[in-house]
């Protein structure tokens, strides 16, 4: 699955999603959106398996941020974790 984070100065106080955003972002096989917010910054995610981040990250950007100021960030490392192996004693035994 594809992932872009486009990260706003949350400080305007006006949301980085509304309807039509939505929309034109599902255009582009964005299914799945979550924004994060502090004081200071607004981090609005996005992710789809049909969402190609490569090709249209910048279109994608610009639905989230507008004319606004921002910056994107891609993905270093995304994994899944189990409690299971977590929980599995690996020290070695003489």
């Amino acid at each position: 699955m594809a992932m872009l984070v486009v990260v706003l100065d949350a400080r305007t106080g006006e949301s980085a999603l509304d309807a039509t955003a939505a929309t034109r972002l599902a255009d582009l096989g964005v299914t799945h959106v979550a924004i994060a917010r502090d004081g200071v910054s607004e981090a609005v995610v996005l992710e789809g398996w049909a969402f190609d981040a490569a090709s249209s990250g910048r279109e994608a950007t610009e639905i989230v941020a507008g004319t606004a100021s921002s910056r994107t960030l891609q993905p270093v490392l995304q994994t899944l974790l189990s409690r299971t192996i977590a929980d599995q004693d690996t020290t070695p035994h003489d």
